[in-house]
């Protein structure tokens, strides 16, 4: 008998959350006038936040939400232990920013919160962990379709209130913003072992 049995996989947890998005527009805004941006190496353009207080009251229910699915998708993944968030900072990128690959180190798991998300503003995507090994496996003439089973890399579609979680190790980045008349916004949060 044959059969197909899935060797390794790469777990991606979508939901949306039910939070105030008009508030955390208005506290993205405002920290931006505030606060500096961050120059990271995965921004090109864009504004990036330092890293933010959770004690920000404006951000609780979102922490406390994305701490929660965050809970749910390791324990789905047979994880013993719990999570707690350790970092949050915003994202605002307007039009031609975008983010080049990259992974979060020190994160066993990392999310992001997508507060708003105008028509072609770059969606998220995510490199298979062995890409610069695949060969030709990553020849899109070899293919008639690719799948979640022969690509290099995977484009998951950003929506306006869905959170994602992913490992901290996997590499992502996000494709340019080519809206000229809206910001795409979004926050990024880092979970450690509890």
């Amino acid at each position: 008998m044959s059969e197909f049995f899935d060797v390794f996989k790469l777990p991606v947890y979508i939901t949306k959350l039910n939070v105030d998005n008009d508030k955390l527009k208005k506290f993205c805004y405002q920290l931006r006038k505030k606060e500096k941006k961050v120059e990271y190496g995965s921004n090109v353009g864009g504004y990036h936040s330092p890293n933010i207080v959770k004690h920000f009251s404006v951000l609780s229910d979102l922490i406390i939400e994305a701490e929660r699915h965050a809970n749910i998708y390791i324990q789905n993944l047979d994880c013993s232990k719990s999570l707690k968030a350790t970092n949050i900072w915003c994202n605002i990128n307007g039009y031609k920013d975008s983010n080049i690959p990259h992974l979060h180190p020190k994160a066993f798991v990392s999310c992001v919160y997508y507060v708003q998300v105008p028509k072609n503003s770059g969606n998220i995507y995510f490199e298979h962990p062995a890409q610069n090994w695949m060969g030709d496996w990553t020849d899109g003439n070899v293919w008639k379709n690719f799948n979640n089973a022969n690509s290099a890399e995977w484009t998951m579609i950003s929506e306006t209130s869905q959170l994602l979680l992913f490992p901290g190790w996997l590499r992502h980045g996000v494709n340019p913003h080519l809206n000229k008349k809206e910001d795409r916004i979004c926050f990024s949060i880092n979970f450690v072992v509890n």
